[in-house]
């Protein structure tokens, strides 16, 4: 049995090292002219009240499948907020060091939809859009509490309460 364990590890190990497993991230990527702007949580999924980033990618594809350039300078002229709900904040963008890549350090603080708005300009190309990211997702803890709230964890609750 520990054999097969092993075996199935392994063989799963060698997929996601070849590339023919890859993890899945909900980044969102609009097309604005010759670019496309990628838009997403640093880490997945994102949890209320755990430091996060937001990260964005801007490229312009190559003339051969698969290549693009990394944009650099792309925020120089561009605004970004994030909206939840009806709240906004501006945000400001840091350069990764490869080119195209940028990040904002941001705490979460409410569960649900977040959107990110970019609003300016990219070497001259009008940019105005708002961009959907992931749900925001409670803490384990606050998952937990809000199932015991439920009429079906009724035994649970009260074994809590004893203790």
């Amino acid at each position: 049995m520990i054999v097969v364990k092993i075996a199935v590890f392994g063989i799963i190990g060698l997929l996601f090292s070849i590339g023919m497993i890859a993890p899945s991230f909900a980044h969102t990527t609009v097309h604005v002219e010759q670019y496309e702007i990628e838009a997403g949580w640093g880490i997945e999924p994102p949890i209320v009240g755990i430091r996060n980033d937001l990260v964005l990618k801007v490229i312009e594809r190559g003339d051969k499948e698969g290549t693009f350039t990394g944009i650099t300078s792309a925020f120089k002229n561009v605004d970004v907020t994030v909206i939840f709900g009806g709240a906004t904040k501006k945000i400001d963008i840091n350069s990764d060091p490869r080119p195209g890549y940028y990040f904002s350090p941001i705490i979460p603080t409410k569960t649900g939809t977040y959107q990110v708005e970019l609003k300016g300009e990219i070497r001259g190309t009008p940019v105005d859009i708002k961009i959907p990211i992931e749900d925001v997702e409670p803490t384990r803890s606050e998952e937990h509490t809000s199932e015991l709230q439920s009429p079906d964890h009724l035994v649970c609750r009260l074994l809590l309460e004893k203790k």
